[in-house]
């Protein structure tokens, strides 16, 4: 058993790699559906936005592919979260939804993968992709209340006449770029979900950017403190 799961956290760590480069192939992936929508009128450049197209699909499927496993990380962290020994109290248990919700978006995307890529299993993928999606809108709404959480504790206190440490200035930027990403993603994953509606160029326009600020914060030069990295 001991094996099993230092197995499972050796996974979990490659899975971390994985996540930083998924981060730049999302963003060239909702760059396209934006330029998509863009050039859709143009019979000028139908040749560019054909390419566009089936350069975003292939992007789309390969990052399916590293999503196989990922509800095993999430297990993973499920289990910390719970086991961490703090009470369970209401931002406990918004983590433990959180870890949840990704799973079983992860799980959805997997099905919906094999599915139509492998032949698998015999179901609409469709269904199975509208449900992953509001899955993750869960956890990204689950997302944006840790962080406001987060970042009220690394708030100044109003009266204080002392200057502020460095390092809560810092905890407090990387909190900010988190909450920027996850309030972008509330938008493109709502819309994705068909719980709103939004512009294609919009949509691709604020994944990208949501993208973009999550390989800041995975960037090796962008070192974020300790506690910051396992919320």
């Amino acid at each position: 058993m001991q094996c099993v799961l230092e197995r499972v956290e050796q996974f979990t760590k490659f899975q971390l790699g994985v996540s930083q480069k998924d981060a730049y192939l999302r963003a060239f992936q909702f760059a396209s559906r934006a330029l998509i929508h863009l050039l859709r009128d143009s019979s000028k450049y139908a040749g560019v936005r054909t390419k566009f197209v089936s350069s975003m699909n292939t992007v789309s499927m390969g990052r399916s592919v590293f999503m196989l496993g990922n509800p095993i990380t999430e297990w993973v962290n499920f289990k910390n979260v719970l086991l961490n020994g703090e009470p369970l109290q209401w931002l406990k248990v918004i983590q433990l939804i959180k870890c949840i919700a990704m799973a079983k978006f992860f799980l959805c995307d997997n099905i919906n993968l094999l599915t139509r890529h492998c032949g698998l299993f015999k179901i609409n993928n469709g269904t199975v992709g509208l449900a992953g999606s509001r899955f993750l809108f869960l956890a990204v709404l689950c997302n944006v209340i840790l962080d406001s959480k987060l970042l009220a504790d690394y708030q100044p206190p109003a009266s204080s006449t002392e200057p502020e440490n460095p390092e809560t200035a810092e905890k407090r930027k990387v909190v900010r770029v988190r909450m920027l990403h996850n309030i972008c993603d509330v938008f493109v994953v709502g819309s994705g979900s068909k719980l709103f509606p939004l512009n294609e160029a919009v949509a691709g326009s604020l994944g990208c950017l949501s993208a973009l600020l999550v390989a800041w914060e995975l960037w090796p030069a962008a070192q974020k403190p300790k506690e910051l990295k396992d919320q």
